[in-house]
């Protein structure tokens, strides 16, 4: 069983240099042909920005409340030959959008869930504790927790990490959506603002 596969996910790296204020590709030549409207980042050393206004937009933080304490979130597992005792803390709903062919663990906050939005990169979590009924245990963020259930339940893996913004649910209405829905909302509303900022 697994997750619908991210077609975002796969990157890759365009070496370029800037020459006379213009971005050059860096083996010489014209840039690589590029889908219309494909959105990607230029990094660049901190010291290339020239401007000490540009450089602290593109390196402002801020924390926002995404979830209440309370709230519940569910983490997707791949069911693969778990004991009979575990299969009862697993769940399936229906209403998932986008659907995934995994189970879920509820996961129940006991504090805030916090994004922090960095400038230009992208949104993380910040710690927050979480209570594991199916383990009888509180974790110290989503990503502990996630640790925590996966070396219970996926005792095959090699490795017990996985991206939460994925792996995880929230409920909004009466539909289970990922939190990487919750963090892409939360990042426009910042990038918003940020414009709004450059225009002042």
């Amino acid at each position: 069983m697994s997750l619908v596969p991210d077609k975002l996910e796969k990157t890759v790296k365009i070496p370029v240099r800037i020459v006379d204020g213009q971005v050059r590709y860096f083996y010489g030549g014209e840039l690589p042909k590029l889908r219309e409207g494909a959105i990607g980042d230029l990094i660049v050393p901190a010291y290339a920005i020239q401007e000490a206004d540009d450089l602290k937009r593109l390196q402002d933080e801020h924390i926002e409340e995404i979830l209440p304490t309370g709230m519940i979130v569910l983490l997707g597992v791949r069911i693969k030959d778990l004991q009979e005792e575990l299969r009862k803390y697993i769940s399936y709903p229906e209403k998932l959008f986008p659907p995934v062919n995994c189970g879920f663990i509820e996961i129940r906050l006991v504090e805030p869930l916090c994004l922090r939005l960095r400038g230009s990169k992208r949104a993380v979590l910040q710690p927050c504790r979480c209570f594991i009924p199916a383990l009888n245990k509180e974790a110290e963020s989503l990503n502990h927790a996630y640790t925590l259930i996966s070396e219970v339940f996926e005792p095959y893996r090699l490795s017990h990490s996985g991206n939460v913004f994925q792996r995880g649910y929230y409920l909004e209405g009466n539909r289970w959506r990922p939190l990487d829905d919750l963090r892409s909302h939360y990042e426009a509303q910042f990038e918003r603002h940020l414009e709004r900022e450059s225009h002042v």
